[in-house]
């Protein structure tokens, strides 16, 4: 369970130490992603698009055929009302964990960090994902032998 009052860089924070702790520094690195937009910074421009958020949606999926040794784990904090598409759900920012992602439905489905909230897991659009990331952010945490995906894919039309 995550306390929806801890910011994204609070809980980097907690995981680079609980990885350090648990001596997996080596084998894991854990990459802070804020995702901002002109509605928090006058001169900011979005710093994820949804072609790029479908190529992490893909990699989580393709990378985590093995579920008792995921390669990658994907950690946002998220805004309630807009994945639930749901009006005074919540005033604070949410957890989740990306679980999996439904390439033919266009659906990502998510474990809650919240379950008391809002179930145990859930699907959502990536449209509807995208929109409730911007503004908060995610952590990447992948096993170090993994390439960047993200970074192969920027600028190609298509995957």
């Amino acid at each position: 369970y995550l306390d929806v009052d801890l910011s994204l860089d609070q809980v980097h924070l907690y995981l680079c130490e609980y990885l350090r702790m648990k001596d997996l520094e080596g084998p894991y690195n854990a990459e802070l992603v804020p995702v901002v937009t002109k509605a928090h910074r006058s001169d900011a421009v979005p710093s994820l698009t949804q072609h790029e958020l479908d190529a992490i949606l893909f990699e989580v999926t393709e990378a985590n055929e093995n579920p008792e040794y995921p390669a990658v784990a994907v950690l946002f904090q998220y805004d309630a009302a807009v994945a639930h598409n749901a009006l005074g759900v919540t005033g604070k920012a949410q957890w989740g964990v990306l679980a999996g992602y439904d390439r033919e439905r266009q659906l990502a489905r998510i474990i809650d960090a919240n379950a008391k909230a809002f179930g145990r897991s859930w699907s959502v659009t990536c449209e509807w994902l995208l929109q409730a990331i911007t503004g908060y952010g995610y952590i990447v945490m992948r096993h170090v032998g993994r390439l960047l995906r993200r970074q192969s894919v920027r600028g190609s039309a298509s995957m």
